[in-house]
């Protein structure tokens, strides 16, 4: 059984994540708690915008680290001068490829119409009175979670906990006493917590209560930027799975943009328009997916690409051409990244690597022995080839989602008993392979 001695003996053992509360972007324009009887105006000028909204936040990341020049992101920016003509002749590539989709405006509206409204907006006027057997009741239930989360994490076994037997151990007065375990939440022992604000709205279930805790990488970076927004959508379990199942099949599906998602306008807002078509259309097999949420996994799909673009694309392989130079080669660092350089294989990284060759070769040489740190003469080309490209995605660790937010959130949910953990299905065998085994079992008796 927790004691009050061995809660406190645990306050300074916490873990370096500092629970923090993040700004709201201000390109995100999903609102996924207001309903929508009908496509809204928001909605409808979605399509219009899209392209120019996701350039914006596409463009972030390849402006703002530009200072000086020398930036992984620098060289990802490509502007090429692209004409009518040329918009046209790539759009019908697209065509020709199956990429995107042609809607007309009274086609992208049906579309619309035929996704599900977003949920009712949760009244937060409505809470729950200060001392009152539900409130109480929730505390308790909160607590008991808690204590399992802890339990877990000392390495009892989740079958050693499925009876439930362990719960006697901790009558109400003792979970009061202990003040429910909340130090657990605040001493960093746990990574989550059924946030405050929740608890006391009357409309939320203990599943729409927790929230993951936001925190600082060990770039100093804040892990997911919309964590405030996010832990606000108040979407319920069987909406937010299915979001993780829609992102699943969007990045499938939309693995195409990649090639395209730097590029500047016009190209981009044509190409944007069809892609978010295609990600309507995607929504539209899921019985829960309203528009903005189709919108925010499409944004942030985006985003995602782009991130990876701007800040891990081409560079694992430009430090691993270099370091093949130096290792076995013998050569200077700049004489090595010279001939890299005139190879003209990275495009994305050209422009940096001119940069540093013409004014300054500090920074990315510094960058190179970071990447190559512990890479000695006995390793293989291959492994020093995947030992690089781990090193480069730890030079800047990439933000959190919306669908890792949610990710996350059903993994602890689902550990600690709040939502059942899935079976597993058997292997769903079609029409053709039954006939084609029987065809086979009917030959052997013949």
């Amino acid at each position: 059984m927790l004691t009050a001695a061995s809660s406190s003996s645990r306050k300074n053992q916490g873990k370096e994540k500092v629970v923090v509360h993040s700004r709201m972007s201000p390109c995100h324009h999903s609102s996924s708690n207001k309903q929508q009887t009908k496509p809204s105006s928001h909605n409808i000028s979605c399509a219009r915008r899209t392209g120019q909204h996701i350039r914006v936040r596409a463009t972030k990341h390849l402006t703002t680290h530009n200072a000086g020049g020398d930036s992984a992101a620098k060289d990802s920016a490509v502007d090429p001068c692209v004409n009518s003509q040329g918009v046209h002749s790539i759009i019908q590539n697209l065509r020709d490829l199956g990429f995107g989709e042609d809607m007309t405006y009274d086609e992208y509206l049906c579309c619309l119409k035929h996704l599900p409204d977003a949920p009712p907006r949760v009244d937060t006027s409505r809470k729950l009175r200060l001392g009152s057997a539900q409130l109480c009741n929730i505390f308790e239930c909160h607590a008991l979670y808690r204590i399992k989360a802890y339990k877990l994490s000392q390495g009892v076994s989740k079958s050693d906990m499925e009876d439930d037997k362990w719960k006697e151990d901790y009558p109400p007065s003792v979970l009061k006493e202990m003040g429910y375990f909340l130090s657990f939440e605040k001493d960093g022992t746990l990574d989550w917590s059924f946030h405050t604000d929740h608890c006391y709205l009357a409309q939320l279930d203990d599943y729409q209560r927790l929230v993951p805790h936001n925190y600082f990488n060990k770039h100093g970076d804040i892990v997911y930027e919309k964590w405030d927004e996010y832990r606000q959508f108040f979407h319920s379990y069987e909406i937010e799975q299915e979001y993780v199942d829609y992102c699943a099949e969007l990045s499938e599906k939309l693995k195409w943009i990649e090639d395209y998602v730097t590029i500047e306008r016009p190209l981009w807002g044509a190409i944007s328009t069809r892609a978010a078509y295609q990600a309507l259309k995607i929504a539209s097999g899921f019985s829960r997916i309203s528009g903005d949420l189709a919108y925010t996994g499409y944004y942030e799909l985006v985003s995602s690409m782009t991130f990876d673009i701007c800040w891990y694309k081409e560079l694992d392989s430009v430090h691993f051409e270099i370091w093949k130079r130096v290792a076995n080669q013998k050569k200077c660092f700049r004489d090595a990244l010279d001939e890299v350089c005139k190879l003209d294989k990275f495009p994305l990284r050209q422009d940096r690597m001119r940069y540093a060759l013409d004014n300054d070769c500090s920074a990315i040489e510094n960058e190179f022995y970071v990447c190559t740190a512990g890479i000695t003469d006995e390793v293989p080309e291959d492994k020093a080839k995947e030992m690089i490209a781990v090193a480069v995605k730890e030079l800047r660790e990439k933000p959190k989602w919306y669908e890792q937010y949610v990710k996350r959130k059903i993994q602890i949910a689902r550990d600690i008993g709040l939502i059942p953990v899935p079976k597993v299905s058997a292997p769903r065998v079609d029409e053709t392979t039954i006939l084609v085994l029987f065809s086979q079992w009917t030959i052997l008796l013949i």
